[in-house]
């Protein structure tokens, strides 16, 4: 069984702890495909290959939600790619 984590807290003007006022979370994903054995995109002779991997490709995610609010939220997605369809 998990419990919560504690709620984080800041000092308020009163010098009591006063909740973040703000729900943040990130989150990270490996998207890196086929690495070998694959047309390459770009400006090389068309029938060459690839041959293995430089480095893996992530994506990344972002949330932040009003602690008042959760449901209110914003969120950011990015990618490591050079092209998509």
């Amino acid at each position: 069984h998990l419990s919560p984590p504690p709620t984080p807290t800041r000092p308020s003007p009163a010098g009591a702890m006063a909740p973040e006022p703000y729900l943040v979370g990130a989150g990270c994903y490996d998207i890196t495909g086929p690495c070998a054995e694959v047309a390459l995109m770009g400006y090389g002779n068309a029938r060459q290959i690839g041959g293995g991997l430089h480095q893996r490709l992530r994506s990344r995610a972002f949330v932040v939600a009003d602690r008042e609010r959760p449901r209110e939220r914003v969120v950011l997605v990015t990618a490591d790619l050079w092209a998509c369809t």
